[in-house]
């Protein structure tokens, strides 16, 4: 996403006490770099700001109230801080309308902040590189040239980010300054991830190696962090595939499940395949690896008038050159995908079914509306988890989400689950591996303190 304006090198982290940035996008942007800020901050909580006003211009216009509380109440589901800025008046004064908004908001809130902190639990990591953020096709443009705002690898990672959240996946981003992190994983996501270095690299085969599971797309490793460029992806060991060519322009192009991938592709078939564009990767899978979908191409009239379809570029010809392949390597699993399918919103439900077949049972599973995202952070100190559950529609002010039964499985017998502030106590089943529970009608927010012990 363009206005994710982090344009700055790992070196200025160690600069700081702590991070904190202003943003003024969506609840998937806010989320994003909340939890991106979280994972670089040298010291927590990471701040996260936005404005008062509708846009940094108009000095009088106010964000509606349920929009500030949803963000603010965001924040506080990811523990972050949340800050909020009002422009000074010419005269030295302020805007009495904002601060008494802004009061009822942090009147609610205010009761929670004593229960946040805690580990952050994840099951899924998406792998974020600072180094990677641009457009590999803007290749050989002068300075002048380039679009500043192109950037495949935060869009496909924000939109990876998108389909966990929207599953409730406990989602956590991590760089290359805290892949230490990665025994916490059930699987990482490498979404366009052009540009690796061998210690990153190597990290990833390691984890991979001893039983970790990796997604990776596009030109994932293709590049180092100083520009070289290798003849093949420096983890093609782990992806169970060969370079046989890199496309960094748009194509189009369409994916067709085989026998052992039509699991993961839904109603998408040989006959009605997905459709895809962007940047395509000509790979030779191994020979212990399993393709899942191969590439069809679309119709090849050179003149378009020559097809009554003008419009449209529909499927033609099958090929076998692989598209997506799951590889086992060591005691982990890969799924490679040669073209981004996190960046297709055509793709959002494969997308998860070949997450979950890496990861495996989750720690939270729930059925709900994809505006509910959910956070949970392990307290041992307290021995309890914080869980938060939050509602950010697009549409506000939020309607009730009902009857949210939630699947919790945790390591530590659970003996109380209770509400925050007013702490009643909240009926659970025990499961053969899992509680269970429903959830009080969610509005904004609601966490919840699961405790053990």
């Amino acid at each position: 996403m363009p206005d994710l304006c982090l344009r700055v090198r790992e070196q200025l982290v160690d600069q700081n006490d702590f991070l904190q940035g202003d943003f003024y996008g969506d609840a998937l942007q806010g989320s994003f770099v909340r939890k991106l800020l979280a994972s670089l901050t040298p010291n927590q909580p990471a701040g996260f700001e936005t404005s008062f006003s509708v846009s940094l211009q108009d000095h009088t216009a106010r964000k509606s109230e349920a929009l500030l509380q949803a963000k603010a109440s965001a924040a506080v589901a990811d523990t972050a801080a949340f800050i909020f800025i009002d422009a000074i008046d010419p005269i030295g004064s302020v805007n009495p309308h904002a601060h008494r908004r802004m009061g009822r908001v942090f009147d609610r809130l205010k009761p929670l902040y004593a229960e946040l902190g805690g580990e952050r639990v994840m099951d899924v990591g998406i792998y974020y590189s600072l180094e990677s953020k641009f457009d590999p096709r803007q290749n050989g443009r002068g300075v002048a040239e380039v679009d500043n705002g192109a950037d495949t690898h935060t869009h496909s990672s924000m939109e990876a980010a998108r389909c966990m959240l929207s599953n409730q996946t406990l989602v956590g981003v991590i760089t290359r300054r805290n892949v230490d992190v990665l025994a916490r994983l059930k699987t990482l996501m490498l979404c366009q991830v052009h540009h690796m270095d061998q210690e990153e690299v190597e990290a990833i085969r390691s984890w991979v190696r001893e039983g970790g599971t990796l997604y990776a797309s596009a030109g994932s490793s293709l590049i180092t962090t100083r520009g070289l460029r290798y003849p093949d992806f420096q983890l093609a060991d782990v992806f169970g595939v060969s370079l046989e060519q890199a496309i960094w322009k748009d194509r189009h192009h369409y994916l067709a499940p085989t026998v052992d991938g039509a699991e993961f592709f839904g109603d998408w078939s040989r006959k009605y395949p997905a459709f895809l564009t962007g940047a395509g990767f000509d790979v030779r899978p191994s020979k212990d690896a399993i393709v899942l979908a191969t590439r069809s191409l679309p119709w090849p009239a050179p003149n378009r008038r020559a097809f009554s379809s003008i419009h449209s570029d529909p499927p033609w010809q099958n090929t076998a050159r692989a598209e997506v392949v799951l590889h086992r390597y060591g005691k982990g699993l890969c799924i490679y995908s040669a073209s981004p399918i996190e960046a297709h919103a055509n793709l959002t439900e494969s997308l998860a079914r070949l997450i979950r077949r890496l990861s495996g049972p989750q720690t939270i599973e729930c059925d709900t509306h994809p505006s509910v995202e959910a956070n949970l952070f392990h307290q041992p100190e307290r021995k309890r988890y914080l869980l938060a559950i939050t509602s950010f529609q697009q549409n506000l002010p939020n309607l009730p989400v009902p009857n949210i039964a939630m699947k919790l499985r945790l390591d530590e017998r659970v003996r109380q689950i209770k509400c925050i502030p007013g702490r009643e106590a909240l009926a659970f089943k025990v499961g053969k591996d899992d509680i269970q529970f429903t959830l009080p009608p969610l509005n904004t927010l609601q966490l919840l303190a699961v405790c053990y012990g």
